[in-house]
């Protein structure tokens, strides 16, 4: 599939829907590899797979997701820090399995009881093959935009450990655990600490207080909950 037959398909299935999501039925493993190939510099458009469906979301990234984002990753980058704990961030990354017939896009993944597996990977030029590598230890989702695709279930699908959902206003921490994930309020993978509360809470007082000042908030309070 051509870059052109790629675009001309995201702009047909946007002006039949007029919505910046849109769901493709009947889509196979081929047309789904061509089209992140053909998109890959393309910023704003994220494809998810399951089965056969293919949801396409074009809708460009808001200030509130972008600055979500931003603001978790640091989160999490001073819980290594502060619990000594190895950690390797991967941004912009493509989780898919062919013979499970998943694919989809986590704003971060992060590898941190298989952080040194991933970081003696001789050859980075290539892309992550989960049939060879475990799947990251923790993913981060920035759930502002309504989809049609669960997926939740394709992180359960590929076996991710834990998985973090920010809806724009409240943290979801899921922890697989046997074939199902259970909603937790504690974080497993950082001391059991109870996170659920105090990121939200410091997510909306950034806007008054600026994003150093609430960093600096949680570096102590981790200091002092850990």
């Amino acid at each position: 599939m051509s870059a052109m037959t790629a675009t001309q398909l995201l702009e047909e299935s946007a002006q039949s829907t007029y919505s910046p999501v849109v769901l493709l039925e009947s889509i196979s493993w081929q047309t789904y590899e061509s089209l992140l190939q053909d998109l890959s510099e393309t910023p704003g458009i994220r494809l998810t797979y399951i089965k056969g469906d293919l949801e396409i979301s074009m809708a460009p990234l808001s200030l509130l997701h972008s600055e979500s984002n931003a603001l978790l990753d640091r989160f999490i980058s001073i819980l290594a820090e502060e619990l000594n704990l190895d950690i390797y961030c991967l941004d912009a990354i493509t989780l898919r399995r062919q013979d499970l017939q998943r694919g989809l896009e986590p704003d971060k993944g992060y590898y941190i009881q298989h952080e040194a597996l991933i970081r003696t990977i001789k050859d980075r030029h290539q892309y992550l093959d989960l049939t060879q590598l475990p799947p990251p230890d923790l993913v981060v989702e920035i759930d502002i935009t309504s989809h049609s695709l669960n997926k939740l279930s394709s992180y359960l699908t590929l076996g991710v450990p834990e998985v973090w959902r920010y809806d724009g206003k409240n943290l979801y921490i899921y922890q697989l655990s046997g074939e199902q994930y259970l909603t937790c309020t504690r974080s497993p993978t950082f001391a059991q600490l109870p996170l659920v509360n105090i990121i939200p809470q410091l997510m909306a007082q950034s806007y008054e207080q600026g994003q150093l000042a609430v960093l600096r908030e949680f570096r102590r309070w981790v200091k002092t909950s850990a």
